[in-house]
């Protein structure tokens, strides 16, 4: 992804104090006070121990709660005051432990020094995976939006697992921001996700705060956190993926060690280009490069303000990764523009190049479009600077004229939604190269045109409102 492109990068994320609350596979919360991790994972493992004190903390799980200052065994209700006291010191002894932890860590992330240190992932030299995950990031909210988030995740991961036995074991696990207001709404939703057809394919859940600068990558690092003694202990490959593509066969080849120690789609740009990297909606890290990951994520976090200076620090530098030749690699080669370039879009799906990005399969149904420079106006009549601004994240800090310069100067070749009345419609091209896969691509066709139908109204929405503001 270019930056002019967010949706490699999801919307929002956990900061390193969230709360994170997790629901295992048979549905239970897991508020990870019954978990120890090693001084590597203390951010985390940190906040949880403070819940040990003695306080009222409430587990949200779909519309129930509990509180934890209720829940002490049975053999305590009515067993001796003495043995009470004592379990009580040791609860505050543990919970004075992690504070004190807890202000050494948050001042070692403030003044960006990693509590992870840098590996060497020399190629060859690592011992093969057995275990394979897949960590899958979303912004969830309530009502249709979030229902169609869902399918999209369910799609990509049925897929993924349509060949598991040709994988090691593999496992799942989907991490969730929410608006806090909707909380109640989502953990309902998710809960009867999980009770559907998804079922057996998602091993876990996390729900995580909102962090709208850095989004996907702050929660794939919470996730990250909890199952890093699991990624040690099995030298597990991860899979880093969002909701923002679908996939359209499955990608055997990122789980493979053989393919180096990050893994990705397709380069961006020539060998010789600085900026040639490969985009972060789907890529997979072996465990040696996990460990690279949250090491330099400790230590640059604090240096992201804006999601630009995510896009260049954690997707476009590749610095954090081991220095070794073929620690970087990817599945295809640069196609003479970038993979989400319309050029490079119908050459690599050509030669099956799995993923369709959501925000790179539509146009503007537009006259103005097709028009010559010198025969138009500079600007589209239907265009939008309250649309634009709003259909286009990265570009929310710009002012109205420098909108409307950035649509002449890039927008408008980069099929940037802009326009309040025009409808967005399919590709062509795209919608024939998917016809002619036949029935594997029946469910890909009709979630995009669900996807089309759901933004083409919020384009109306955002229209009818600023009309009356």
């Amino acid at each position: 992804m270019d930056a002019t492109t967010l949706d490699d990068f999801g919307s929002s994320a956990v900061t390193s104090s969230a709360k994170v609350v997790s629901i295992g596979s048979d549905g239970t919360a897991d508020d990870g006070l019954s978990r120890r991790r090693s001084t590597a994972t203390a951010t985390t493992a940190g906040n949880k121990l403070l819940q040990l004190r003695p306080q009222y903390n409430s587990i949200t799980l779909g519309n129930r709660q509990r509180r934890q200052h209720d829940v002490l065994p049975s053999k305590y209700d009515h067993g001796s005051k003495a043995k009470y006291q004592t379990m009580k010191l040791v609860a505050c002894v543990v919970a004075a432990f992690a504070a004190v932890s807890m202000t050494i860590i948050h001042y070692l992330f403030i003044n960006g020094t990693s509590v992870l240190s840098r590996q060497s992932c020399a190629v060859g030299a690592q011992k093969p995976s057995s275990q394979s995950i897949i960590l899958t990031a979303s912004h969830l909210r309530q009502g249709s939006d979030g229902e169609l988030r869902l399918r999209i995740i369910e799609h990509n991961l049925r897929l993924l697992f349509s060949a598991k036995d040709e994988y090691k074991p593999l496992k799942s696990i989907t991490i969730f921001s929410l608006d806090g207001t909707q909380e109640e709404g989502v953990h309902g939703m998710v809960d009867e996700w999980r009770q559907g057809s998804v079922g057996g394919m998602v091993d876990d859940v996390m729900f995580v705060e909102n962090d709208a600068v850095l989004v996907d990558a702050s929660k794939w690092m919470a996730a990250l956190y909890k199952i890093l003694p699991d990624i040690e202990r099995t030298n597990a490959r991860v899979m880093l993926m969002n909701d923002s593509f679908l996939l359209h066969r499955n990608v055997p080849e990122l789980l493979d060690d053989n393919c180096g120690g990050v893994c990705g789609l397709a380069w961006t740009a020539p060998p010789n280009d600085p900026e040639r990297h490969i985009q972060s909606y789907l890529r997979s890290v072996s465990a040696c490069e996990a460990h690279n990951y949250m090491a330099f994520y400790e230590k640059s976090r604090g240096s992201v303000h804006n999601v630009n200076e995510l896009i260049q620090l954690f997707e476009m530098n590749l610095d954090w990764t081991s220095s070794t030749t073929g620690s970087v690699s990817a599945e295809y080669e640069y196609a003479g523009a970038h993979p989400d370039a319309d050029e490079a879009q119908r050459a690599l799906i050509s030669r099956g190049y799995p993923a369709i990005k959501l925000k790179k399969f539509f146009e503007t149904s537009d006259p103005w479009l097709s028009q010559d420079d010198g025969a138009r106006p500079r600007l589209p009549p239907s265009f939008s600077a309250v649309v634009y601004r709003k259909m286009n994240h990265d570009l929310n800090h710009l002012s109205e004229d420098d909108l409307e310069n950035h649509f002449v100067e890039w927008g408008k070749d980069e099929g940037r939604i802009y326009s309040a009345t025009r409808k967005l419609v399919v590709k062509r091209w795209m919608e024939e190269e998917l016809r002619k896969m036949g029935e594997a691509c029946e469910s890909t066709m009709g979630i995009l045109e669900d996807y089309l139908d759901a933004l083409n109204g919020s384009i109306a929405a955002i229209a009818r409102s600023s009309a009356t503001e």
